[in-house]
């Protein structure tokens, strides 16, 4: 039996007599590898995954009390290769991270160009030593690169709205730089999948790190980007109607985190406590909170793209939208042709980073598909 993908042989073995780890939901695309030492251990590195469906939550709940039996049932295990481990506590020591004994892997999406292992470390009791973030490709490593760059950026300044983490470092392991970091997950709270002004106001605070240079070049190649791809060719017209408008009205572009969803955010009393930060950017205003919306009706609630554009539009979400901008002192009007490059920039990040499904399958497609050339 042989885990398909190769780095992934580097690192597990089927091996009957090492310690056992569980592969979800199979062994040949294995997203999630969780120890079985322990049920102690085996509920916290649950938590590697901060799943945001309710469907997935429950299931992780189930599986935890389904112990006892998930540890005797002849189910695909593996265990993890002596010269992993070994290197892996050896290069963490050197960065004073003492007494780790287990962790849990969170495999990222097949076929993604910014693929990764995200490792929760744990001691013996079961508590969370940290995250370390391992690329498996070139792409990875550049992402890896940039969130640690951008917690250098945040450190920087202080935050009343949101948490974000402040431990970090770079370390080399297996001759590949990856990024340790705390785990800020602790002692939070889950959220729901409903816009909120908690949730804008981190978003906001964020955005009022405003970069002061030339908007024109990034727009420029927004435009040049979308004119190289020919089922973009018909959104020319809409799209430099929209760019026209930014230009006009002066909109400032703003940090944004980039995948600002519910599965990279929980609450800490009064606060949002933001996690992976990889995607983190200059961007225009409304980014992040579009994306809450949009992207996590689709992703998570599983909704169709209809029904995704229905939501971004509502009257609650909308009232969202403008005292967001007007925050900025920015005009209520825009909010269309903000929206409209949004989806835009969302499709040509897509596609850089996922190869597959064909562009004309990709949801930011299609609504660009539904509002029309002429929106």
């Amino acid at each position: 039996m042989k885990i398909e993908n190769d780095v992934l042989n580097q690192i597990f073995t089927f091996d009957k007599d090492r310690k056992k780890y569980l592969l979800l939901p199979n062994y040949k695309t294995p997203r999630i590898i969780i120890p079985l030492y322990s049920w102690k251990i085996f509920k916290a590195a649950l938590k590697v995954q901060n799943t945001a469906s309710l469907i997935n939550r429950l299931l992780k709940n189930i599986i935890s009390i389904l112990f006892p039996i998930v540890k005797i049932l002849p189910l695909t295990k593996v265990s993890i290769r002596p010269s992993f481990e070994d290197t892996l506590k050896e290069d963490l020591g050197k960065v004073g991270i003492k007494n780790l004994f287990e962790f849990a892997f969170y495999i990222g999406t097949a076929g993604s160009a910014n693929r990764k292992i995200t490792l929760l470390l744990l001691d013996s009791s079961g508590n969370s030593m940290g995250i370390l973030k391992y690329p498996l490709s070139s792409e990875s490593s550049n992402f890896i690169s940039k969130e640690y760059d951008t917690l250098k950026d945040l450190s920087n300044s202080s935050f009343a709205n949101f948490i974000h983490p402040k431990k970090f470092q770079l370390i080399l392991f297996g001759k590949k730089t990856s990024l340790f970091q705390e785990d800020i997950f602790k002692s939070t709270t889950l959220l729901t999948n409903v816009l909120n002004e908690e949730i804008v106001n981190a978003s906001l605070e964020l955005s009022n790190k405003t970069e002061l240079y030339d908007l024109t070049p990034y727009l420029d190649k927004l435009l040049h980007q979308v004119l190289e791809i020919s089922l973009l060719i018909p959104f020319k017209k809409a799209l430099q109607k929209h760019l026209q408008n930014i230009t006009d009205n002066n909109i400032p572009l703003v940090t944004i985190h980039g995948d600002f969803v519910l599965y990279n955010m929980q609450k800490k009393e009064s606060k949002l406590v933001l996690i992976d930060w990889e995607f983190s950017r200059s961007g225009l205003p409304l980014f992040d909170i579009f994306h809450f919306v949009f992207q996590g009706k689709y992703q998570i609630q599983k909704m169709n793209v209809e029904n995704c554009l229905q939501e971004v539009f509502s009257g609650k979400n909308v009232s969202y939208f403008k005292y967001y901008l007007k925050n900025l002192s920015i005009e209520a009007d825009i909010i269309n042709s903000l929206f409209f490059i949004y989806l835009i920039e969302s499709l040509l990040f897509d596609l850089r980073i996922k190869p597959e499904p064909k562009l004309e399958d990709r949801h930011y497609y299609r609504a660009l598909q539904i509002i029309g050339a002429n929106y």
